[in-house]
């Protein structure tokens, strides 16, 4: 049996490359307008030449909006390089969000840019494809540039012809700690199908915020309750009987985890356990018995 493999690399792209060909050659499989816009904003294809600069100067200092994402984006040239990868993906497109209820200092016209959205993994056979990249600027969160956005283009993605392109489906993928961008998927309409494990490496780059600064670590306890509200769910406190905490007698022990249950489905009898997080200290131990987690018992 005789056979080839004659795969090779894609090439680096090279600095020279970084805001793409002149003209800017979106390189999709699909028509993409000049134009989607509602009366507070306008998306339009991102073209590093253009809108490069006023993104820079918005994202300058919160660099933290990238920590989610599963390519670094440390530098200006990461973000540009990330920009003409997708660009070079003909699955891919993404676009500017123009808010044009403020004008741009600079040229007091045509409004700011105030986040880039996104296709990924464009299927136009099984008319399937993927909101991402997500991003909105600092200035812009809690506005009704997000929401605008989204439902534009999910308007123009599942209309029927010619107003839209008709597409069956559209995916929402973001991390499980991202609970902005979750919540935001869940107000727009899109519906919880699973967790996806291992899917990404993500990047470790010196100077995104830690995670878990401070003395309240709210992330954990939003998700905590995210959990409580879903009537499918329930997570328990795992008390290790063989370590007592002095700072917490009535614990009976010391707090070595927690795990929990998810998606139960008393119809069909089916659960999925998770989450399941041992604390450090107890790792490569027993676990000790079980009992109902909530924030104020075990702070």
């Amino acid at each position: 049996m005789v056979f080839v493999n004659n795969y090779s690399p894609e090439p680096e792209i090279s600095e020279e490359e970084l805001y793409g060909p002149e003209p800017y050659d979106l390189n999709f499989i699909l028509p993409v307008p000049q134009v989607l816009s509602t009366d507070k904003l306008r998306l339009v294809p991102f073209i590093p030449r253009v809108h490069a600069a006023a993104y820079f100067e918005a994202v300058r200092g919160h660099e933290t909006i990238y920590q989610f994402m599963s390519v670094a984006l440390e530098h200006p040239s990461d973000f540009l390089r990330f920009i003409e990868m997708c660009r070079r993906d003909k699955t891919a497109v993404v676009f500017a969000v123009i808010d044009t209820t403020r004008l741009d200092p600079n040229t007091r016209v045509g409004g700011l840019t105030s986040r880039i959205l996104g296709l990924l993994e464009t299927d136009k056979t099984n008319l399937v494809t993927e909101i991402g990249p997500a991003i909105v600027l600092p200035a812009f969160q809690r506005t009704h540039v997000a929401s605008h956005a989204v439902g534009l283009l999910l308007k123009r993605i599942l209309d029927i012809a010619p107003s839209g392109l008709g597409f069956r489906k559209v995916k929402w993928v973001a991390s499980p700690s991202n609970l902005p961008s979750n919540k935001l998927a869940q107000r727009m309409g899109f519906k919880f199908e699973g967790l996806i494990r291992w899917a990404f490496v993500m990047p470790r780059v010196e100077g995104y915020q830690k995670r878990w600064e401070g003395e309240h670590p709210s992330d954990f306890l939003r998700f905590i309750e995210m959990c409580r509200r879903d009537k499918t769910a329930v997570v328990f406190a795992v008390i290790d009987t063989t370590r007592l905490d002095p700072k917490h007698p009535e614990w009976e022990g010391s707090l070595a985890g927690i795990l929990g249950l998810l998606e139960t489905d008393k119809t069909n009898l089916v659960t999925e356990i998770g989450p399941a997080i041992v604390l450090p200290a107890f790792q490569r131990t027993h676990v000790a018995p079980c009992r109902r987690f909530t924030p104020e018992t075990y702070p």
